[in-house]
């Protein structure tokens, strides 16, 4: 199969890509996919750098599917970041709801304790 052949099935497998099995390495982020062979009878692990096919093993060059995930990957944007929030430190002020500083005795943020209120 030339390089020219090679792409144009990528793009066919890309066309399917609904049906992948997506997976997200929890430590590294990476994606990869679960592609069906051709025939349908094996299911690769490909990523856009490698792949479990026979055609990726013997001749260590880019496969058509590592070329379909290429393509796909191509058109899909990157997931964001998730953002986790600040844990809010110390307990609640017992005056505004603010925090109070550190593990701190008083019941009353540094602010409130300043004006002279705190209980």
């Amino acid at each position: 199969m030339t390089i020219e052949n090679r792409t144009a099935r990528g793009l066919d497998i890309a066309a399917g890509a609904g049906q992948w099995i997506k997976i997200t390495d929890r430590e590294t982020g990476g994606r990869s996919y679960g592609i069906r062979s051709s025939d349908g009878r094996r299911l690769y692990n490909v990523s856009s750098n490698g792949c479990t096919c026979p055609d990726r093993g013997a001749r260590g060059a880019t496969c058509k599917h590592m070329r379909a995930v290429r393509a796909f990957e191509a058109t899909v944007p990157a997931p964001s970041p998730v953002a986790v929030p600040e844990r809010p430190q110390g307990r609640p002020c017992t005056k505004c709801g603010g925090r109070v500083r550190g593990e701190s005795i008083y019941s009353q943020c540094d602010d409130c304790s300043a004006a002279g209120g705190w209980l």
